[in-house]
């Protein structure tokens, strides 16, 4: 495994900072795709949004949390958390350029009402969902991205969307520990 870094974060979420990373979690360690434990290599790895992959899991839709939000110009970035079942499935850091969104996409993103990936499955926007890399990490009790009450270890992912051929999202997405 190697070091922690926090160094492949999106630049679009490092040059518009909201809380530091570390705020909410200890530094990632990546990983690659096929060293990533069950049931999260099923739930991770794959070029599908975690929407519709944590509604399946959930049996139903999906409750939105913005913790935090930051809009400068057309970039609005945010740390949310998308719950079902009382209990938070992924905690999320997301930057989107709503220039690169349709106006209807960037308006519903803004409203904060529904999960992004759900918002354009919606709209039936075309787009192309990369996977960048994988990660470990490791959650403390006191931990914002989870309520933990001893030390544990959960995984994510960074991907990038495209919209018309251009880069319009990137996201951090770490699934809750003890998933399943």
């Amino acid at each position: 495994m190697s070091e922690p870094q926090n160094s492949a974060l999106p630049a679009l979420i490092v040059d518009q900072p909201l809380k530091p990373l570390a705020a909410y979690v200890l530094p990632l360690a990546e990983i690659e795709g096929e060293a990533l434990p069950e049931p999260y290599r099923t739930l991770l790895k794959h070029g599908q949004h975690m929407t519709e992959v944590l509604e399946e899991l959930n049996g139903g839709p999906l409750q939105l949390t913005v913790i935090e939000r930051r809009l400068q110009l057309s970039m609005y970035s945010r740390v949310i958390t998308l719950s079902g079942q009382a209990r938070v499935l992924e905690f999320a850091v997301i930057s989107i350029d709503l220039d690169k969104c349709p106006p209807p996409v960037a308006l519903d993103i803004l409203k904060e009402q529904a999960p992004l990936g759900r918002i354009l499955i919606n709209h039936n926007v075309e787009r192309n969902l990369q996977v960048l890399q994988f990660f470990q990490v490791t959650l403390i009790p006191g931990n914002a991205a989870f309520a933990v009450d001893h030390p544990a270890y959960t995984y994510g992912r960074l991907i990038a969307i495209k919209i018309n051929g251009s880069t319009a999202i990137e996201a951090l997405e770490l699934l809750a520990p003890e998933l399943i």
